[in-house]
């Protein structure tokens, strides 16, 4: 169990993303968390969940909108969560209609506003036929599970079954967000309180911080 992140490295990463779209955002988690700076997307949202835990924990408070009524839905992901783990191929072969296709399994790079365009991962391939876009799919994801994860849920208003896919990356950023602005706050009243610089302020654990605030609101 961690004791609290220090702050350095979550203004870091939040400052270079604040303004990005989501696809380099997710590179700069991956490499937060040891990723390659082109990973894979299931390697990357690997790494980007590593780096959520080392900096906030293993467990975690997640929030989802029920589709049926709209209301949140709150509930824990435990510290066994997160993406599968696997050591996926570059490419993967299946075949459809007895013909046999290669298809390689996309990467940050082939990120364009949180998608991807699937004819770069098998050219050859007819995307317009949902059969094969579906074998396709099977194929990638028997390769590498972190491709799509699912949560199933039941909403505590309305007891509505339903199944959200969970976006790995858009999760984590949201975390490091949170953190970033409340470390800011930190920053400025510990900053006017004791006089000290935010290197020295965001070197500290967020406990020791904390220690501090209390000793100011006291």
């Amino acid at each position: 169990m961690t004791s609290g992140p220090t702050g350095s490295v979550i203004l870091s990463v939040y400052e270079q993303g604040m303004t990005a779209s989501p696809a380099v955002r997710a590179g700069l988690l991956a490499r937060a968390g040891g990723s390659q700076p082109d990973a894979m997307l299931g390697d990357a949202d690997r790494a980007a969940w590593s780096f959520l835990q080392d900096q906030f924990g293993a467990a975690q408070d997640a929030v989802l909108t029920c589709s049926a009524c709209g209301e949140d839905v709150e509930f824990d992901l435990p510290d066994t969560f997160g993406p599968p783990s696997a050591a996926p191929n570059a490419t993967v072969s299946f075949e459809h209609d007895d013909t046999g296709f290669v298809v390689r399994l996309p990467r940050l790079s082939d990120m364009r506003d949180g998608r991807f365009d699937p004819h770069v991962l098998c050219p050859e391939g007819d995307w317009t036929d949902a059969t094969f876009r579906s074998a396709c799919e099977r194929a990638l994801l028997a390769e590498d599970p972190a491709l799509r994860i699912d949560l199933n849920l039941v909403c505590a208003s309305c007891g509505e079954k339903q199944t959200h896919v969970f976006d790995v990356s858009g999760f984590v950023w949201r975390r490091l967000e949170q953190a970033a602005r409340a470390l800011v706050r930190d920053v400025a009243k510990l900053a006017r309180g004791y006089g000290w610089s935010e290197a020295e302020i965001t070197a500290m654990t967020a406990a020791r911080r904390a220690i501090y605030l209390r000793e100011l609101s006291e």
